[in-house]
């Protein structure tokens, strides 16, 4: 009985997994830009250094994220206020 519900949550996150590539694949993004998206989900305001160090992603590599998110129309960044 407790292998059948492993099973069954094992079979449950292949298809979530599954299912989120597929559409993250529709809308033409990488599973990364997906997860990107998601952190500015919850804090837009968020800069591409701090967004590096939650997501343990170099700078360099944040705002090649953030260049192609904003070019295809998904983001939209503001100059920084100091």
């Amino acid at each position: 009985m407790q292998n059948d519900v492993f099973g069954l949550s094992v079979c449950k996150a292949i298809t979530s997994s599954r299912f989120l590539t597929q559409k993250v694949s529709e809308l033409n993004l990488t599973l990364v830009q997906a997860m990107v998206l998601g952190f500015l989900n919850y804090e837009d305001q968020i800069t591409s250094g701090e967004l590096g160090k939650r997501t343990e992603l170099r700078q360099c590599d944040t705002d090649g994220i953030f260049n192609r998110l904003e070019a295809a129309g998904f983001i939209e960044r503001k100059k920084q206020s100091r």
